[in-house]
């Protein structure tokens, strides 16, 4: 039994003690039930001096559970720490890491730094440069102490123990690269430093490789004899954002030149009604045609308020959603801020991706130039054509194909026109050599 529950047995036992004496000298007072009575039999005579060690005992056993408790922190009983790994258990740990984690001694390599101080060298990288040579002789100064299995596996060592023996002598790349970055921190006196270096592999492939290396400083002052590098390769990951910001660059330069403007959007069906939500990718956000938009603080791109044909568009749209429709194209017009006329051109794919839920994607180009000259085309013509119905003269257009040793007329077009009329007195196309009999011209062959 724990000390502190003994402790207050004792202090329980010596209480009940005196007041058991109490209930015998209340009875021996004659039956009086007095507790003023007991009082007095209790304090006379060798009473008081009983209450007096009572008093000495229950202050110390009071004492002694106290002391016990701020020992223990509770009253009840502490449940073990949990014991840490063991040895085995931070090998597997070191060997389990997805990066080469080595151990390393350096301290040949502080020794010569100091004699170069002591030599007068200020400047180590333009030392270094001057001697090329000199890094890797340094290089195999360096104690390999430990390394874990992906270090010992991108070294191309068989084992650990192998690793340790031949290193740094057969050290492949990037060590020598990243034994330069080492120098240079270590030289400036610092203790925990990262960098990314750029390298060529075996193979001549350029490489990039995350390192991060720090000194032993647990005892309060740099250990040299214990420096932990851990590599990490990144080639993958640096290839892949520069491939992006690559790409995006490319599309920006593409969305600018090309004057279109890419978008795609969500709709969704709540309540019988399909909600919009469209998105621009930012490289489209210089664009002309991104700036003729004029519901972009709505989650849109046009309001109806400056496209006439905005609920044709939105019944197409919806039309071709609900269809089940691969996609739709239209032209509309749009009025910029500026009062200025734009025709655009929208050609949207449509992609199920649910039953009330599908997604868009947009291409918008602007066909103003096109509208405006198809219109002036319409228009010459129009007015071509009142010019012939005035004129005294006709005009006429025909292809004309050889068939063996005949010719073929075909599509022969003859405007209406005054002469026209009085030559054959109604507006009909005649076709080929047809025209002039039926104008009977006698000097045709």
């Amino acid at each position: 039994m724990p000390v502190w529950k003994l402790t207050c047995w004792f202090a329980a036992a010596v209480w009940c003690g005196p007041l058991a004496a109490a209930d015998g000298c209340i009875a021996v007072a004659g039956g009086q039930t007095s507790l003023r009575m007991a009082g007095a039999v209790l304090w006379d005579g060798h009473a008081r001096g009983a209450w007096l060690g009572l008093g000495i005992v229950s202050v110390a056993a009071v004492g002694l559970a106290f002391w016990q408790w701020r020992r223990r922190g509770s009253w009840t009983k502490t449940p073990p720490k949990e014991s840490l790994p063991g040895e085995g258990g931070y090998r597997q740990l070191f060997d389990s890491m997805p990066v080469q984690i080595l151990e390393e001694d350096f301290t040949a390599i502080m020794d010569s730094l100091s004699r170069l101080r002591a030599e007068g060298v200020t400047d180590f990288i333009t030392h270094l440069t001057a001697h090329p040579g000199l890094s890797r002789e340094w290089l195999e100064r360096v104690r390999l102490v430990d390394a874990n299995r992906p270090a010992v596996a991108a070294a191309g060592f068989a084992d650990r123990q192998a690793m340790i023996a031949d290193f740094p002598r057969h050290a492949p790349a990037p060590h020598l690269e990243v034994f330069n970055h080492q120098l240079s921190a270590l030289w400036s006196d610092r203790r925990l430093f990262e960098d990314e270096i750029r390298y060529l592999d075996s193979g001549g492939n350029e490489r990039a490789c995350l390192m991060k290396c720090q000194v032993d400083v647990s005892s309060g002052r740099a250990d040299f004899s214990r420096v932990v590098l851990a590599l990490s390769d990144i080639t993958t990951a640096k290839r892949t954002a520069s491939a992006q910001v690559e790409n995006q660059e490319l599309l920006r330069k593409i969305l600018s030149r090309a004057d279109i403007l890419l978008w795609w959007g969500q709709v969704r069906r709540e309540d019988g009604h399909l909600r919009w939500k469209i998105n621009v990718p930012s490289q489209s956000f210089d664009s002309p045609l991104f700036q003729l938009a004029t519901a972009r603080d709505k989650g849109g791109l046009w309001d109806a308020e400056h496209v006439p044909e905005h609920r044709q568009i939105d019944e197409r749209a919806s039309q071709a959603i609900y269809s089940g429709k691969a996609g739709y194209q239209h032209e509309f017009r749009v009025i910029a801020s500026t009062g200025e006329t734009h025709w655009l051109s929208e050609d949207v794919g449509i992609f199920r991706l649910g039953a009330d839920e599908w997604s868009l994607l947009g291409v918008v180009t602007d066909v103003t130039a096109r509208r405006k000259a198809e219109e002036a085309r319409q228009a010459s013509e129009a007015q071509l054509r009142e010019i012939l119905k005035r004129a005294d003269c006709m005009l006429w257009r025909a292809n004309i194909v050889r068939e063996g040793d005949s010719l073929s007329w075909r599509d022969f077009e003859m405007p209406g026109s005054v002469l026209h009329q009085r030559l054959f007195g109604a507006e009909h196309p005649v076709s080929g050599t047809g025209l002039w009999l039926a104008a009977d011209a006698p000097e045709l062959p």
